[in-house]
């Protein structure tokens, strides 16, 4: 890249001056810059990373022109999308998740209660450091224990777990129940499911610090038990414990498949096990069973308008033939559709439309960060290509000879049929700790098995998404971990395209734009920009104590990752190695036939219940 007058990182910090400024950010800047070194130890190691990465030459940026442009072409190419109208970017890429449609399911759901789970994540942190433990509405059990936790290292960092102690009315494990029971309630008016029928619920609960993990269940039992119970779900509760025994009673390999198979850990964890505990629910439990739903518990099924806008209530989506269809994608190849993907409208949008779609079109207004960055662009646009696909409205997407192969999901609002996850085997690699959703598609997208898994996108199939609106303080005190967790997310995507069939290239291509973006040419380089330039935004707005906290934060979070992505033909191993568990894992419930067994782990599976 040609030299000019102004250093490039030099210029963009220009951008953020700070009064205050930082001295570490400052000697860190003027080295890369300058091709000077640095004192801290961290840092240090940065700029040799970063070195390496692109090489010696630092590169900079005109003396003129349009600043975002410039950096924008170094950092994130996909941001040159600005300049065109949006219209014709939605149209191409829509274009390229066109399936057409060769045998519809001959054998759709039809019942759901028998016939489906719908599965969540309870996440779990310690109360409101903020409030009084007098004035914390929990058992004494729990109080006596909670002091000597908060002596604890922190061991996970999810976007917004539930603080120990949250009143009800803000409490997601109550709110998203509630709305899943009323959702029974809707359906059973509507005459879709008997009027005795209830739906199993499958919860997993994973926790931020080890000391939780013995308090979580009689925390949870005793929410529930306040909040006088949900009588159209049968509620059941999976913590790490509980997981072990289960592989107990049946696995000759529990010790293996326990490193892969629970739910405290990484995003990627409790995401496998909600998938994958339905192969033992179908065995054991529910021989009826032939899909699974997963949703978030800050998520509603907004009945009304569900039938108001689509004619059609959620469970009525859930028999679509769409979903387990056999079709070809816009290259020829064989597909199944046996993943089922719908989308989100935040609680502040649905009177406009229950189509709002729930991340807003960005323009050039945004923070300096963002020039490294500018992920914002990206989602924008794959939510309205994907997400927002009305079937019958244009290029003869009609739903039924034609339809549309999602990429990009949500952790929420996705679901699979059991016949294809025996056969598919789908998992999202341990190390993946944002994202998992989409990094579970990844781990399918090039196998080498016909025809490929897809998701296929349900038009209509829309939740309320609610979290503004009641978990304003569990998101506020999650903030710096899920923006660094954001900032990993980005390594972690990048280096696992390279272990993936296919490698960089075709997996980059097929998940544009979104998805795509995490995959990078150089993903060391623009981690550390990310953090050093949104520690420069909040110095400037005068945020010095989470300015200082964030980078710390990072300095761990970066460091260790950086450590162990250096490690030889990492993550190619580590995937490999976690492929070959998943496929014992299930094989041993395909061989599981013994009755004595299987009475164990029906006994194991029912003890889990807590309603």
């Amino acid at each position: 890249m040609n030299q000019f007058k102004y250093p490039l990182f030099k210029k963009l910090a220009d951008v953020y001056h700070s009064p205050e400024g930082s001295e570490l950010i400052e000697e860190f800047l003027t080295a890369l810059s300058d091709g000077g070194s640095i004192s801290d130890p961290f840092f240090s190691r940065a700029l040799d990373r970063i070195r390496r990465e692109i090489g010696r030459e630092i590169p900079c940026c005109k003396n003129s022109g349009d600043l975002w442009d410039e950096y924008w072409d170094f950092f994130f190419p996909e941001a040159a999308l600005i300049n065109r109208e949006p219209f014709e970017i939605i149209d191409e890429i829509r274009k390229s998740r066109i399936v057409s449609i060769k045998r519809l399911s001959e054998a759709p759901i039809t019942a759901i209660p028998e016939e489906m789970t719908f599965t969540s994540n309870i996440l779990l942190t310690l109360p409101d450091e903020n409030v009084p433990p007098d004035k914390l509405d929990l058992p004494d059990f729990i109080l006596n224990v909670i002091p000597e936790i908060r002596k604890e290292n922190q061991l996970y960092w999810f976007d917004h777990p539930v603080q120990m102690g949250e009143v009800p009315e803000k409490n997601e494990i109550l709110y998203g129940l509630k709305g899943l029971s009323e959702t029974l309630a809707f359906e059973k008016k509507r005459g879709t499911v008997d009027k005795n029928a209830a739906i199993d619920v499958l919860l997993s609960v994973s926790v931020t610090h080890k000391g939780l993990r013995d308090i979580a269940a009689p925390y949870i039992r005793y929410e529930l038990e306040k909040a006088g119970g949900f009588p159209h779900l049968n509620i059941f509760i999976f913590t790490e414990r509980d997981t072990a025994e289960i592989l107990q009673t049946y696995s000759s390999n529990s010790g293996s498949i326990s490193e892969f198979f629970g739910v405290d850990g990484k995003y990627s964890r409790h995401y496998n096990f909600l998938k994958a505990i339905n192969a033992l629910w179908r065995k054991a439990v529910r021989h009826s069973l032939k899909g699974t739903f997963k949703i978030d518990l800050d998520q509603v099924f907004p009945q009304e308008e569900l039938v108001r806008y689509t004619g059609k209530s959620a469970f009525e989506h859930f028999m679509t033939p769409l979903w387990g269809a056999e079709a070809v994608d816009h290259k020829g190849k064989d597909v199944s559709l046996s993943m089922i993907a719908g989308a989100l409208v935040n609680e502040s949008d649905i009177g406009k439309s229950l189509f709002t779609p729930d991340v807003t079109m960005p323009d050039r207004n945004a923070p300096a960060s963002d020039l490294i960055f500018f992920k914002h662009l990206t989602m924008a646009l794959s939510t309205r290509a994907e997400m927002m696909t009305r079937y019958g409205e244009s290029d003869g997407i009609d739903g039924t000879n034609k339809a549309i192969s999602r990429i990009h999901v949500t952790g929420g609002t996705n679901g699979i049929l059991i016949d294809a996850l025996e056969k598919y085997r789908p998992f999202t690699p341990s190390f993946i700790g944002r994202a998992e959703d989409q990094a579970y598609l990844l781990s399918v997208l090039n196998r080498d098995v016909t025809p490929a898994l897809r998701y296929f996108h349900e038009d209509g199939l829309i939740m309320r998404h609610d979290k503004q609106a009641f978990a304003g303080q569990s998101i506020e005190a999650a903030r710096d971990g899920t923006y660094i967790a954001d900032i990993l997310r980005l390594l972690f995507f990048t280096r696992y395209a390279e272990a993936l069939p296919g490698g960089i290239q075709f997996t980059k291509e097929s998940t544009f734009p979104f998805t795509g973006s995490y995959i990078s040419r150089y993903p060391i380089t623009i981690s550390y920009m990310r953090l050093v330039f949104k520690v420069l935004e909040l110095l400037q707005q005068g945020e010095k104590k989470r300015a200082r906290a964030l980078l710390e934060l990072g300095r761990k979070r970066l460091g260790e990752l950086l450590d162990q992505l250096e490690k030889e033909n990492f993550p190619a191993i580590e995937y490999e190695r976690e492929k070959v568990q998943w496929d014992l894992f299930y094989d041993e419930i395909t061989e599981l036939k013994s009755p004595e067994t299987l009475g164990r782990l029906h006994s194991r599976l029912k003890q889990c219940r807590v309603n």
